[in-house]
């Protein structure tokens, strides 16, 4: 049996960072890094029309038996 859905949620910018903060690379990231990053992400989103951003994401659930 196998099971799939798909999905999109939109973040304005602090909501994305917020998420990025939840990422094992980005909690890792050097302190000036991670400033970096996330002073580029609100200027980016902030000269977009609706200042968000859209992400996609998929998840695929396969059960099988195990054959003796």
């Amino acid at each position: 049996m196998s099971s799939s859905t798909t999905g999109e949620t939109r973040y304005d910018a602090e909501g994305y960072i917020s998420l990025l903060n939840t990422f094992s690379g980005h909690i890792a990231m050097a302190g000036w890094q991670r400033d970096r990053l996330y002073r580029e992400v609100r200027r980016r989103l902030s000269e977009r029309s609706d200042s968000t951003l859209r992400r996609h994401w998929g998840a695929v659930l396969h059960i099988a038996r195990r054959v003796p």
